[in-house]
């Protein structure tokens, strides 16, 4: 028989008249009786007693066996709801249509927005994309780790938009690579994941090798094109490509830009990871002389010193200039590169002159002025000449006229 159900009901928009009628034919579609779903618009400002026909419809839609899952996560976590922080019917529908995408293909739909810098609902539309990426990964286990061990401040960083695709600091590049967030799964770093903290580490190994510094005018457009390896890169393209790849594999990032105050780093970027506490202090630290000597961990401020560094840029920008430059010298003479050891030979002035040179200020940034370095630095100076000067020595980077 023939069932006919009016609907009279407080529907702000006809977006969402449509959606109820969509969920209705969805639910009844395999019914062997006929049904017919009006839904009328009555432009009242709320839903009043009209709630419980909306109680029904998300029953209904739970049942769906995806979708359930998502539901059973947002209950057991809710802290994702609130990062997410859907701001309407239809951004949740949006976010629902994106994850049984994912769910049934693996893939999302290709992002149908222009060419960066893109704003407003473009940027919205993005942020979903990446909240139903980030919520398939873990109900289908895509990563060895879980979004529930991560605390509520590293949950906001990983998924609110203000953190990510909404931060100041996410600029073109940062909008192009974040399109198409399935391809990290296909990253070269992504053929053993064991932990976070080994991801990040191998991600940084194959930046040293594969990507050569310069002002990063071709480097890839996409995050696909940048997984090939073999470009060119600069700060921005390189925080980008490893704070995109982190995010899409569920692990917490902030790509961040540094203020002008900063006279040695002023409009250069850094990247975050707060649940690793580990930070990568500028985005060309991988392939830079200062670290390509060194183990890959050497690239990062870690721990406690890595909680002094984000102290001193909101406090005291001084100070995190000279731990900045400090983090480039030290590592850089405990791993000399051919240049510095020939610098040690003429002696520790010339020596404390080459690095101030390579990592205090160079006349780039206009409130350039002369750099101060801690006093850790100058009391050890001695030793690391002392080092530096016995390793050239030993592999006969000094003259004889030096020995």
């Amino acid at each position: 028989m023939n069932l006919l159900v009016l609907l009279t009901i407080s529907i702000p928009s006809p977006a969402n008249a449509g959606l109820l009628r969509r969920i209705w034919n969805r639910v009844f579609s395999s019914s062997s009786q006929s049904q017919e779903c009006l839904v009328t618009p009555s432009g009242l400002p709320s839903f009043g007693q009209s709630d419980h026909l909306f109680g029904l419809a998300d029953y209904l839609v739970k049942k769906e066996k995806h979708l359930k899952r998502v539901d059973d996560l947002f209950s057991q976590k809710p802290i994702l709801l609130k990062a997410i922080d859907f701001k309407n019917t239809s951004e949740r529908a949006e976010f629902e249509r994106l994850y049984k995408s994912l769910a049934e293909t693996g893939q999302l739909p290709p992002f149908e927005g222009p060419v960066a810098p893109l704003a407003g609902h473009q940027l919205r539309t993005l942020h979903l994309r990446h909240a139903a990426h980030a919520i398939w990964i873990e109900t289908h286990r895509k990563v060895p780790w879980s979004l529930k061990d991560y605390n509520d401040e590293e949950i906001m960083t990983l998924l609110s938009f203000n953190t990510t695709i909404g931060s100041r600091s996410a600029g073109t590049v940062f909008q192009n690579y974040f399109r198409d967030l399935t391809d990290a799964l296909h990253s070269p770093w992504t053929q053993a994941l064991s932990s976070p903290k080994k991801t990040i580490e191998e991600m940084t190994a194959w930046a040293r090798d594969e990507i050569r510094h310069n002002s990063g005018q071709d480097s890839p457009k996409t995050l696909k094109e940048a997984h090939l390896g073999g470009h060119t890169g600069s700060c921005q393209h390189t925080t980008a490509l490893m704070g995109v790849s982190a995010i899409a594999l569920n692990i917490p990032a902030k790509v961040l830009q540094y203020p002008e105050t900063m006279r040695s780093a002023g409009l250069h970027y850094f990247v975050d990871f707060p649940s690793e506490q580990m930070l990568l202090s500028h985005g060309d630290n991988p392939y830079s002389a200062a670290f390509k000597k060194a183990p890959v961990e050497e690239s990062f401020i870690q721990d406690e010193a890595r909680k002094d560094f984000i102290s001193a840029l909101k406090n005291d920008p001084k100070t995190a200039d000279e731990l900045m430059a400090f983090h480039g010298i030290d590592t850089h003479v405990r791993y000399p590169d051919e240049s510095t050891r020939k610098a040690s030979c003429l002696g520790r002035a010339h020596l404390t002159q080459h690095l101030k040179q390579r990592f205090g200020c160079s006349g780039a940034h206009a409130r350039c002025a002369p750099m101060t370095y801690p006093e850790e630095f100058q009391l050890r100076m001695g030793a690391y000449h002392s080092k530096v000067l016995q390793d050239a020595l030993q592999n006969g980077a000094c003259p004889r006229r030096h020995i």
